[in-house]
């Protein structure tokens, strides 16, 4: 009989733990997956609309205006959370952001578009 037979050894039971904490870890990030689309799902779908209706108004979506409705919507988003939400967006090839035209002392505003 030799150690990795025994049910109890050493081996066997760092084996297990190390299966649990992978087991652990990838139910944790399917998790927060789930969570993230949800999230963007109400969240994406609000951002979408606000840019949308600066469209329909034949204006700019200006990201700082957006920025402003968007926190109106969603009192308790801060600045990140408005760049994590546009930055998301963009990686899903849902937005599309500009460089607007140069203002005070060359400081250059941005505009956000529906693709």
């Amino acid at each position: 009989m030799t150690s990795t037979d025994n049910f109890w050894s050493a081996e066997n039971i760092a084996r297990r733990a190390g299966r649990a904490q992978q087991e652990f870890v990838t139910e944790q990030a399917a998790q927060q997956q789930a969570q993230r689309q949800d999230f963007m799902a109400v969240v994406g779908r609000t951002l979408v609309d606000i840019v949308n209706g600066y469209t329909a108004n034949v204006r700019p979506a200006e990201t700082a205006d957006v920025m402003r409705d968007f926190q109106r919507v969603f009192p308790q988003a801060g600045p990140a959370d408005f760049r994590q939400s546009v930055d998301a967006l963009k990686q899903e090839g849902v937005l599309y952001e500009s460089l607007g035209a140069e203002g005070f002392m060359g400081q250059r505003s941005t505009r956000l578009h529906v693709l």
